[in-house]
């Protein structure tokens, strides 16, 4: 039997692709790389951002483009909301699980973000990469919130939207389930060998039920 959940949060919980296109494309376009086609990010892009700007040769800009999604996203606050049925399956799985949220997001948006949308008193944990040395795909993310949370990492499951969070629940020795509507597609999820991938939130509330 499943004991906990943990979650990823944008894209997976949190409706973010739009808002993670627009943003990227307007720090390219004032940097003067060449911003990148959607499809791009649906097969490349990574949940260590940082690690992927450097990559690009774009480390110096860093900052400003933390600096450019937190200020976009208090100012886009209103327009931006949970997936659908997202609530709703937290909720129901609060009444037996326990819940928590495994982030990329930097630590104060993170924790503002899911206390506005009420899923703060479902969670038991919510860690951000800033309150690790390493991030996904490294599995240091899950091993610490197991920790915290006194989990068995058997009997839980990571719920996630890009290919990272498969690898580092893997290497976290948790069972990897990943969800069809966020930002990396189905056909490029499905190359990580996820235990499931979700296609509603319903979906995953069944699949969770029917494991040992």
């Amino acid at each position: 039997m499943v004991e906990a959940v943990l979650f990823d949060w944008d894209g997976t919980l949190f409706d973010v692709f739009d808002f993670l296109v627009d943003t990227y494309t307007k720090v390219f376009s004032e940097i003067g790389v060449e911003p990148w086609p959607q499809e791009k990010y649906r097969t490349e892009f990574r949940c260590d951002w940082k690690s992927l700007l450097i990559d690009m040769g774009m480390e110096q800009h860093l900052d400003h483009l933390i600096d450019v999604w937190n200020t976009e996203k208090y100012e886009k606050e209103n327009e931006l909301k949970l997936h659908d049925g997202a609530f709703e399956c937290v909720k129901k799985l609060s009444a037996d699980k326990t819940l928590g949220i495994v982030s990329s997001a930097p630590k104060e948006i993170l924790r503002s973000e899911v206390k506005r949308f009420g899923l703060d008193k479902y969670m038991d944990l919510v860690l951000s990469f800033e309150d690790t040395e390493n991030n996904k795909p490294h599995p240091e993310p899950l091993l610490t919130a197991a920790k915290i949370l006194d989990l068995d990492t058997s009997k839980t499951v990571y719920v996630g939207d890009m290919v990272e969070d498969i690898q580092s629940a893997k290497s976290a020795g948790v069972r990897p389930i990943a969800v069809s509507w966020g930002i990396h597609s189905p056909k490029t999820l499905e190359k990580e060998k996820p235990d499931y991938i979700a296609k509603t939130f319903q979906d995953l509330l069944e699949y969770i039920e029917t494991l040992d």
